[in-house]
């Protein structure tokens, strides 16, 4: 681009010595300004010399590129004066498309669409040529540049949509496919990652039909790609990169590979990501095109992948880049991840070196979210040089995104909780003011200042700022449940069990609508799974659980903790991949019992669901909790570390009959009444996973003695119940039927081995 800009002023320094032999003569000197990364482009229209408007472009254009956009502005004005008054209309378009895109940077977002309107009527009245078109589409560009600033992404995407039908039209492919990569971008914007990824792969004219059938995966678009076990990923993602690297090295790959190394990472692929973007470094190093994007992108993925140092390292990096708010951003990503892994020495004076360089930048979509992460950072910071477990339960939801160890002890920090809520009351009035129509960053100014109040313990603004908040994203479900979570909490507090009920459910009804996209919000706000949502399901079954739940109640907190159960399983991998039919957990089989063993903070609550008896009016479900138990975690942990012993013990016993106590005992007078109960189906929380209740012991006989037949799910809406296809079945049993003595280790003999798997072996036969 700097040669490209090179010829364009020796080429007019040549037209000015050779002007007195010519009569008449053209120049290109409209410049626009498009892409979301601020990409120069070259407009190319004529110019009447008479007024000179040409020093006042080229002034502009200056001091557009030197930040200095105050001083561009008087001067794009003039050149608009100069050409109106040549009646010169399509240089004046472009003049006031560019005073347009000037008025964006300083955040002035009524003078910005003033002029953009402007300069799409001139347009509009002019006929309609090849270049008319281009200037036509490039200022659609800016306008929808415009509108994803404010927060209109859905019609920042529609006018993108038609920039690059004009484009194709006018056959100018390289534009097309910029304003393609532009469409991506604010797909992502809007959650729609499926929709960006195909935008992309159409960029670089690659087609996962023909992918698809190459390596014999039934691909149709990028939405199929996380149907794909990591088996059909480990084949898919080198032939991809493959294919990626035979393309030829352009600008326009680089563009778009840096956004499909951020959408893979959004969407959970991880190993295709990176490849990506090392991919995207290479070329960037043979074109000298600016890596540090590349470099944060890339740490986000790192980062992702559980690898921190190397994480660190490319933030570093990236955190060089001579452009503000890429540097802001590694900056940003690095504080949190030192908190994150409590490297509290690291810190220093990194969040007032940050705020310092934020105070240098106008309020755009960019820096508002620059901002929040900030803020989030803050709060994390102060959570950990204040935490107490006595003030655990009552965090909100954004304390609990911080996801730090409870026994943390930090550096102390630098803000106070008095000068974190100065600092969004003063950033909410100034979008308030200048960007009122941004309802999603109002939504989490107003959000996060409400956490902070509750944090003060002022509930009355907390609640009303929180109401304020979900009210102006109610049909935005992927902020509008932390809203939710945060009111249920406030009331809560205030002992207002019904409403808090209510918001509870909604909070949990729009994350049930968000399983399949979990990670359709802002990327500057996005927080693990454990800690920004299980949560939201624990305190929703320890609500409805309270004060002797009633039938309804304990349904409903049965199907949380199956959600639950579901919901982990899709992070555990990075999509949500599991298909699951819902159907009544009661009619899977009549001659079971489920047993949900539910540990909370210092008590097991448990829940049994019997199968309904046929014209009965008693209840089906039963709830019990064993209270005020200190040592659960720790009889879990010794039991499972006493049953990895070679030889038992009678440690066992006296361990295994306490969680019996906890679990089973409770439960014991309602399982004795039904005789027709065979099996035992255990849903299990947490560390209870971790031992196999046949273990557990009533003071007489393990559990496995008893007539029950024993079945552990993760739950029973996961996988439905299938029949068996007895003639492709195969089985294969094992058992320590000898003593046995392996790597050291002995093994005795185990009673009644071989009559146990002799006994399998015909069942499945039969």
């Amino acid at each position: 681009m700097k040669q490209l800009i090179t010829f364009y002023q020796k080429l007019i320094k040549d037209f000015l010595f050779y002007l007195p032999k010519i009569r008449k003569i053209l120049i290109l000197i409209g410049w626009f300004f498009l892409s979301l990364m601020i990409t120069p482009v070259f407009g190319q229209v004529s110019l009447n010399l008479s007024l000179n408007p040409l020093e006042l472009t080229n002034q502009a254009q200056q001091l557009y590129q030197q930040n200095n956009f105050n001083e561009a502005i008087n001067f794009w004005q003039q050149a608009e004066e100069s050409f109106a008054n040549q009646n010169d209309q399509l240089n004046r378009a472009i003049a006031l498309s560019n005073l347009s895109l000037t008025y964006q940077q300083l955040g002035e977002w009524n003078q910005a669409q003033e002029s953009i309107k402007e300069s799409l009527t001139i347009l509009n009245n002019l006929e309609k040529t090849t270049e008319q078109q281009r200037v036509y589409a490039q200022t659609l560009e800016i306008q929808a540049k415009l509108y994803r600033e404010i927060g209109d992404s859905q019609e920042a995407l529609n006018i993108w949509q038609q920039t690059t039908e004009i484009y194709q039209e006018i056959s100018d492919i390289n534009l097309s496919k910029q304003s393609q990569i532009n469409q991506a971008q604010v797909s992502q914007d809007l959650g729609l990652y499926p929709l960006a990824c195909n935008s992309l792969l159409d960029v670089l004219e690659l087609n996962l039909l023909t992918i698809g059938q190459a390596l014999n995966l039934e691909l149709q678009d990028c939405k199929s790609l996380s149907q794909l076990n990591q088996i059909e990923r480990d084949n898919f993602n080198p032939y991809l990169s493959k294919l990626i690297e035979e393309k030829p090295n352009t600008e326009i790959k680089f563009n778009s590979l840096l956004g499909l190394g951020e959408i893979f990472q959004i969407m959970g692929n991880l190993e295709l990501s990176e490849l990506i973007l090392r991919e995207n470094l290479t070329i960037a190093e043979s074109f000298n095109l600016d890596k540090t994007r590349v470099y944060l992108t890339l740490a986000n993925t790192l980062r992702l992948k559980k690898n921190p140092e190397l994480a660190l390292e490319n933030y570093q990096k990236a955190s060089e880049s001579s452009n503000l708010i890429t540097k802001i951003q590694a900056q940003l990503n690095q504080l949190s991840l030192y908190i994150e892994t409590e490297q509290w020495e690291k810190i220093n004076n990194l969040p007032h070196e940050i705020k310092s360089q934020l105070n240098q930048l106008s309020l755009n979509k960019q820096t508002i979210y620059a901002h929040l992460n900030l803020t989030q950072s803050l709060i994390c910071w102060q959570k950990a040089s204040n935490f107490t477990t006595d003030n655990q339960a009552n965090l909100s939801p954004i304390m609990q995104q911080c996801g730090l160890n409870n026994n943390s002890i930090s550096k102390p920090s630098s803000f106070s909780w008095q000068e974190i809520d100065h600092n969004l009351v003063k950033l909410l009035a100034e979008v308030e003011q200048k960007a009122p129509n941004n309802k999603q960053a109002l939504s989490y100014l107003k959000g996060y200042l409400g956490a902070v109040k509750q944090e003060e313990n002022n509930l009355n603004s907390a609640k009303q700022l929180t109401l304020d908040a979900l009210n102006l994203v109610l049909n935005n479900t992927e902020i509008a449940y932390r809203w939710q979570w945060q009111l249920g909490k406030i009331y809560q507090l205030e002992n207002k069990p019904e409403k808090s009920l209510k918001y509870y459910q909604q909070a949990y009804q729009n994350l049930q609508n968000l399983r399949q996209d979990l990670v359709a919000i802002h990327p500057d706000v996005q927080f693990n799974f454990r800690d920004s949502v299980e949560p939201l399901y624990r305190e929703y079954v320890e609500l409805l659980l309270s004060n002797n739940p009633n039938q309804e109640q304990l349904k409903q907190a049965r199907n949380v903790i199956e959600d639950l159960q579901l919901a982990e399983l899709n992070n555990f991998f990075s999509d949500a991949c599991t298909t699951f039919k819902k159907q009544e957990i009661d009619t899977i089989d009549p001659k079971a019992a489920v047993i949900y063993g539910i540990i909370a903070q210092n008590k097991i609550d448990v829940i049994l669901s019997l199968p309904k008896l046929e014209q009965s009016d008693q209840p089906s479900l039963f709830y019990h909790s064993t209270a005020n138990i200190k040592d659960v975690e720790a009889t879990i942990a010794s039991l499972r570390n006493e049953l990895e012993k070679p030889l038992p013990s009678e440690i066992i016993k006296e361990l295994s009959s306490k969680i019996y106590h906890w679990l089973i005992t409770p439960i014991e007078a309602e399982l004795s009444t039904r005789n027709d109960i065979e099996t035992l189906v255990f849903v299990l929380d947490g560390s209870l996973r971790n031992i196999p209740m046949g273990v557990l012991y009533d003071g007489e006989k393990y559990l496995i003695e008893k007539k029950y037949a024993l079945v552990v799910t993760p739950g029973l809406q996961i996988l439905p119940p299938l029949a068996s296809h007895q003639e492709n079945l195969s089985i294969l049993t094992a058992g320590v039927s000898e003593e046995q003595i392996i790597e050291g280790k002995r093994f005795s003999k185990l009673p009644n081995v071989e009559s146990e798997l002799s006994q399998i072996r015909e069942t499945i036969r039969k």
